[in-house]
């Protein structure tokens, strides 16, 4: 849209940084000085008509954010000539947090500091009343210096369109969305970030999405199947080599229900700390306390662990579970999804019980409003109607798909039949 040398306000055009589905963004330089320098978001002039007051709404808001750990905007205007709508933001020096853990894994320590960093950075815009909602490790950025910022509030997002377009398509990325996105609904925006930063935390940790997108497949088989994966999988566990408090703030972040989800990015960031407050372990506590059920028991001892708490985890029992291509598959290095459970912590010898019921009844309640997950074997039949949004076409390969025996590209949007 834009080449090097082209202006727009006091900013001149060095090279094309990127691009979305609204827009592009560039590095710039200032017109009068070639030390001072920008990344300028220009909004695509067909997005213009629908998407102008929302643009310019949510650059005052992202105006008045001050915090280190979000990128600060500078100023914002419209080219009249070419009749594009600008924004000038803080450019930084670094590299995305998608490019850097395709280098492997996070430190933890590395991981810790960036993570509380976000965390406190997304509460303090979450208290402004804005939400970011497309939280992925390409919109987090780390700095050579250690500091990490958040990028791309909302420019790829219209707040309004929270079900199901025409072209199957949902706001934010696919892998980073929480289960209750499928549901046409309106989620809850703070949960649907926490849930986000949870699951950008464990790729950091594990080295690996939890929930990729598979090449080949269209935008409705792709959403049919992400739906299917999200809707069976439980809250995530990166692994018994790390921390239990860390791997407790990655289960009780990713947990399917966002009523059981941490409910603030404070607590968050809380968790993030080189040594966590009593505040800090009361709170998973009773976290753990709040999912229990008589039927499985984990002990916690804030003290640290002693040997044999260090032992073999029990044998997941959603083995089974990994021959159907809807469930994540296993990572290398870190314990399967847990099922059943919380990861066990240590501290304060309180019982506490997780059981089988919890995800039963998550499932049961996602399936209840309006949408059918994709399961093995459902309890519906093709005789049945279309009940909820998303259905597959009433034939036999349609319903193949539904159980998970067929192809994605059998299933299509019964709302748009």
């Amino acid at each position: 849209m834009l080449v090097a040398g082209d202006q727009i306000g006091d900013w001149i055009v060095e090279e094309t940084l990127g691009e979305g589905g609204m827009g592009s963004v560039y590095r710039c330089r200032n017109a009068m000085s070639e030390r001072i320098k920008t990344a300028l978001k220009v909004m695509k002039p067909h997005n213009l008509d629908s998407a102008a007051d929302r643009f310019v709404r949510e650059a005052e808001a992202l105006y008045a954010l001050r915090d280190p750990a979000i990128v600060r905007v500078m100023g914002f205007g419209k080219d009249e000539s070419r009749e594009l709508l600008w924004m000038a933001m803080e450019l930084i020096d670094g590299e995305d947090l998608e490019t850097r853990i395709k280098r492997g894994p996070l430190l933890l320590d590395e991981a810790r500091s960036a993570f509380r960093q976000v965390a406190k950075g997304l509460q303090h815009a979450h208290e402004t009343g804005i939400c970011h909602r497309d939280i992925k490790p390409g919109n987090l950025m780390l700095t050579h210096n250690g500091r990490a910022v958040v990028l791309d509030f909302g420019i790829a997002i219209d707040e309004g369109r929270t079900k199901l377009t025409a072209q199957g398509t949902l706001p934010g990325t696919l892998s980073y969305l929480p289960p209750e996105a499928f549901e046409g609904s309106q989620p809850d925006p703070v949960r649907t970030d926490i849930y986000a930063l949870g699951l950008v935390l464990y790729e950091a940790l594990v080295g690996k999405v939890a929930f990729a997108e598979v090449k080949g497949l269209s935008a409705t088989e792709q959403m049919v199947r992400m739906m299917g994966r999200k809707l069976q999988s439980a809250a995530l566990d990166p692994g018994e080599g790390l921390p239990e408090l860390i791997r407790q703030l990655v289960y009780h972040s990713t947990e399917p229900n966002p009523n059981r989800r941490l409910a603030t990015m404070s607590q968050f960031a809380m968790c993030l700390e080189d040594e966590p407050s009593p505040e800090t372990l009361k709170l998973m506590q009773e976290k753990v306390a709040g999912v229990s059920s008589t039927q499985e028991t984990i002990e916690l001892d804030l003290g640290g662990p002693s040997p044999e708490e260090e032992s073999a985890p029990e044998p997941w029992e959603g083995d089974e579970a990994d021959t159907n291509p809807s469930v994540p598959e296993r990572l290398e290095g870190a314990t399967p999804p847990v099922g059943k459970r919380g990861p066990k912590i240590t501290g304060g010898k309180l019982l506490l019980a997780v059981g089988a019921a919890v995800i039963v009844a998550v499932l049961v309640a996602m399936m209840g409003i309006g949408l059918l997950a994709v399961v093995r074997g459902p309890s519906v039949g093709p005789d049945d109607g279309c009940h909820g949004g998303w259905m597959p076409a009433c034939t036999e390969l349609g319903w193949a798909a539904y159980r998970g025996e067929g192809e994605p590209k059998d299933l299509v949007k019964a709302a748009d039949l």
